[in-house]
């Protein structure tokens, strides 16, 4: 299912949700998205909630240009929801690649732990 993006300008927030199986064709649907994003917008805190998908069936290419592209990482705090152990294992694949760019990133297993996370920063 491909990865959803909402805006919430009121807390400076993008917010990108998925389900099901997340693939390649996802990623590239919402890298093409967030580029779509004004740019002021792209400067605000993620939140990438996965606690509906199920599996991760993203290639190591893909995985390699999402955290290579500054439209879908740029160096704003990243919070993930994930708690699925099956998702949980690409998930800290991401996450390590992420920190070798210098970039804030963690995962939680709730929104309202994410969306403390990024509060504390402001």
């Amino acid at each position: 299912m491909p990865l959803d993006l909402t805006i919430d300008s009121d807390h400076c927030i993008l917010m990108i949700r998925g389900s099901g199986v997340l693939t390649d064709s996802d990623l590239a649907g919402a890298q093409s998205e967030l580029e779509s994003v004004d740019q002021d917008k792209r400067a605000f805190a993620r939140i990438c909630d996965l606690s509906k998908v199920t599996e991760v069936s993203v290639s190591n290419e893909s995985l390699n240009g999402w955290v290579a592209d500054p439209n879908s990482n740029p160096a704003v705090r990243h919070a993930i929801i994930c708690d699925a152990a099956p998702v949980l294992k690409r998930v800290l694949d991401f996450v390590a690649l992420t920190r070798k760019q210098y970039r804030e990133i963690s995962v939680f297993p709730s929104y309202d732990k994410a969306i403390h996370w990024i509060e504390q920063d402001r």
